[in-house]
């Protein structure tokens, strides 16, 4: 007898509801922003909102929430994902923080200036700018210490919310208001850079020193993906050359290969896929990856992972949060207003700039996401404060960029300080005149 050639194979299609009602919401979201001509939201934003939205449902209706559609409330009433939706939200998470590292501009980190070029010097004075926002962050984390469930790992960990910024929305902006090649906006996008790359690497030595991760298998990951990094660049060996595209798509499966090995080996050192992932992005970034396969791995992660992921966010946060209570109100109104205040060092810039360039300024680069979402990770902060700074984060992401754009003038600079501020205006003038 020979043994059956096939496995019997059974599904339950129904299985997947949670998954087809995710991505359903994730299609209309889009289709409702065009149609209201609301260009100035951010989708994310929306997708979180609506997510909460959801969760709100599923915490009131007793009938939804013995569905279990996305989860279930556990002994202690605790709301928790099913196995799918909680593998929707890893995988979407890990693909955002690779997305982040792919999008990670290291262009804006060098300096070419000359020693007697005068213009006014954006990468050093970024620098300044992250040590004194970083300085106020310290005190701004010192405010909330009664939320702490482990004080000495929660003041680092707020610090680095408060002085972080979402690099990914910040720099697409700067470069849609064609502020990219003058001053004011290379500050923009070199301080979001620097910021954004700093507060993932200190996220990841905070997840190392509270895991009591496997120091030895970390720095085996990494020297994985500098080799990685160097084959790819240097390497003169073309023989895939013809299989990166087409039918085959050698060049996205690559990708997806190095970016989940990336995350279940960071994983098993303790540091759970943060680092891995972002770590991936950068590297992949780095070894200069053809621009068409990496436009296919974002609609892949743009345009269902990352959705997903937001939309689950905003349901965990609407099932756990009581927005019925003032204080919850006030704590998310508060956290919001410490996230601005703490970059309250770039009015500084008002030495070069009028207000109104100064203080939008501010308000742009207090946009963060990223790092907030990653708190859940260190079982560190209060549950309903961390639901709270989510929301607070989601508003920066908002309020801001209207702030933005709300001054055609925006980036001109004091009469005396012309001769060292590249202009807007004068970008334009040129643009003209070619």
């Amino acid at each position: 007898m020979f043994p059956m050639l096939a496995a019997t194979i059974e599904f339950e299609w129904s299985n997947l509801w949670p998954f087809v009602i995710l991505i359903g919401i994730s299609v209309l979201i889009p289709v409702f922003l065009s149609i209201c001509r609301l260009k100035f939201i951010p989708v994310f934003v929306v997708e979180i909102v609506v997510g909460i939205i959801v969760g709100i449902i599923v915490s009131k209706s007793e009938t939804i929430r013995n569905m279990n559609i996305f989860g279930e409330f556990n002994d202690k009433g605790i709301f928790e994902f099913n196995a799918l939706t909680a593998g929707l939200y890893s995988i979407g998470m890990a693909i955002l923080l690779f997305l982040s590292g792919l999008d990670t501009d290291f262009s804006v980190l060098k300096t070419p200036m000359k020693k007697n070029h005068k213009t006014l010097n954006a990468f050093a004075l970024s620098w300044i700018l992250i040590g004194s926002v970083f300085g106020v962050s310290i005190l701004g984390s010192l405010i909330f210490i009664p939320y702490y469930e482990k004080v000495w790992l929660g003041i680092p960990l707020m610090t680095v919310v408060f002085s972080s910024t979402f690099a990914s929305l910040v720099i697409p902006l700067v470069h849609s208001e064609n502020l990219h090649n003058t001053t004011i906006g290379k500050i923009i996008c070199t301080y979001s850079t620097i910021a954004e790359l700093l507060s993932i690497i200190l996220i990841s030595v905070l997840l190392v020193i509270s895991h009591h991760s496997k120091l030895w298998l970390i720095i085996v990951f990494i020297a994985i993906l500098v080799l990685t990094f160097l084959l790819k660049k240097y390497s003169k060996i073309n023989v895939f050359k013809d299989k990166m595209e087409g039918i085959v798509f050698l060049g996205v499966r690559m990708i997806i290969f190095v970016l989940l090995a990336c995350v279940i080996i960071t994983a098993q050192t303790g540091v759970e896929f943060i680092l891995g992932a972002f770590l991936a992005g950068m590297i992949m970034r780095a070894t200069k990856l053809k621009h068409k396969t990496a436009e296919i791995f974002e609609a892949i992660g743009y345009g269902l992972f990352v959705p997903i992921f937001y939309l689950l966010v905003g349901i965990s946060i609407g099932v756990a949060t009581d927005f019925a209570n003032p204080t919850t109100l006030l704590l998310i109104g508060v956290l919001f207003i410490m996230l601005v205040i703490t970059k309250a060092p770039f009015l500084a810039l008002l030495k070069w700039y009028p207000a109104r360039s100064a203080i939008p300024t501010m308000f742009i680069v207090s946009s963060t996401i990223i790092v907030a979402l990653a708190c859940e990770h260190f079982h560190a902060i209060d549950h309903e404060f961390l639901d709270a700074l989510v929301i607070a984060s989601a508003l920066t992401c908002i309020i801001p960029p209207i702030f933005f754009d709300i001054d055609k003038k925006y980036g001109t600079s004091r009469p005396k300080y012309d001769p060292i501020i590249i202009d807007p205006h004068d970008i334009e003038k040129t643009h003209s005149e070619h």
